[in-house]
């Protein structure tokens, strides 16, 4: 740093001693200084206290410069924490509001020392900057907050329209679609409902068979329930010609042994062809005989109506899952039906919505140019007129004129 003059070095510390003798700041002092030479206060500051620490090891140039410098000593103060600024702002603010000036309320707090007094002075007017700057940052976010939720608001309008805009526009795109995808498929609808009629008409004819097989199955229930009813009526006739074969036998046994007792008082045999033990067991034979052909004929005929009655339930069967077929193709196609009815209804009310908010957009954008151009528009109408008038006014003259000659 440079060093100045000595004469300006005696005049800076004798305005720093009498402004203290003057219970004055050293803030002051510096600027007085600075006025009188032309200097900045914050350079005067830092010179001061430079020239202190030099003045301090050189004390021959104190001397020489006639400098005190018990009057020039440099405080060094602790900071305050926060609960000393909180108490020394809250006491200096219930002085003022009592009636003191700030400086008269930290000369009373620092018991008469200036140093303390400007300490409090600063740290107290620091403080209230602070507080100020702080409200009105708050003020400040408080505005801005609101600017921004009202942004917002407005952005959410905003991104809503579009929104709403662009879903109009999907839905018309999905509109025109779908009329492309209906006039494509019309002629498919047709045949389908060819169809449907086509297939109803089976149904019908597939409803009569199932009724006429129905009516089949019953009559051949009825014909199996008769030769069940056959097979035991010949189950109950065979069991009573078994008890008249067996009385036969018993008949037939009798008589040989009488013929035996007969043969013993008769000395003589009676030549004979074929026995009456061969007769009974060639009618027992021709009987079982008969009798496994009727069983025969009996199972047969019941393996023909049963197979029959197979075959019906197969066809019933298959009549009845071709039924459902259809009747669930039916339904499927009236589902579709009805699908593209509501919305062929949808697209005509959106397409009437876009109308009319194409109309509102063309009504707005006509207003607005409107009112750019209403003032070339007056100018223009107003040139007309008064065109128009002057060529009134010509024609009058002109009437005037030709009156007069005539």
């Amino acid at each position: 740093m440079k060093i100045w003059n000595d004469e300006e070095v005696k005049s800076l510390f004798s305005c720093v001693e009498q402004n203290k003798a003057a219970n004055g700041s050293l803030v002051r002092a510096f600027a007085l200084h600075a006025k009188k030479f032309s200097r900045r206060p914050n350079s005067v500051r830092n010179y001061y206290y430079h020239e202190v620490d030099n003045l301090l090891v050189d004390k021959i140039r104190a001397k020489r410069l006639g400098i005190n410098l018990n009057e020039h000593q440099k405080s060094h103060f602790e900071n305050f924490d926060k609960v000393q600024e909180g108490d020394l702002f809250g006491e200096i603010d219930s002085l003022t509001k009592s009636g003191l000036s700030v400086r008269a309320a930290c000369l009373k707090l620092s018991g008469g020392d200036l140093t303390k007094m400007t300490r409090y002075q600063n740290k107290y007017q620091n403080m209230k900057r602070k507080i100020e700057n702080h409200n009105k940052t708050e003020k400040k976010l408080q505005k801005n907050q609101q600017k921004l939720t009202k942004s917002q608001q407005k952005s959410t309008k905003i991104s809503e329209e579009i929104n709403n805009k662009q879903k109009l526009e999907k839905k018309s795109l999905k509109i025109v679609k779908n009329n492309k995808l209906f006039e494509q498929n019309q002629p498919k609808l047709e045949n389908n409902s060819q169809k449907i009629k086509n297939n109803s008409q089976n149904l019908k004819n597939n409803s009569q068979i199932i009724e006429k097989t129905a009516k089949l199955l019953e009559n051949m229930n009825k014909k199996y329930v008769k030769n069940q009813q056959k097979n035991i009526n010949f189950q109950a006739k065979n069991a009573q010609f078994d008890g008249k074969i067996a009385k036969i036998g018993e008949f037939v046994n009798f008589k040989n042994a009488e013929q035996e007792q007969s043969s013993k008082i008769i000395p003589f045999k009676i030549p004979r062809t074929l026995s009456d033990a061969d007769i009974n067991s060639l009618f027992l034979g021709l009987v079982r005989l008969i009798k496994k052909s009727v069983q025969d004929e009996m199972q047969q005929k019941q393996n023909e109506l049963l197979g029959k009655y197979e075959l019906v339930m197969k066809n019933s069967d298959r009549i009845q899952q071709e039924y459902d077929k259809q009747t669930s193709e039916l339904e499927h196609v009236k589902a579709e039906f009805a699908k593209f009815k509501r919305e062929s209804a949808a697209a005509k009310n959106l397409a009437a919505q876009l109308s009319k908010e194409n109309a509102a957009t063309q009504l707005s954008k006509d207003n607005i140019y409107a009112k750019n151009h209403a003032p070339q528009l007056s100018k223009k109408i107003a040139f007309e007129n008064r065109l128009a008038q002057n060529v009134r006014s010509q024609s009058k003259n002109s009437s005037l004129e030709s009156r007069k000659r005539g």
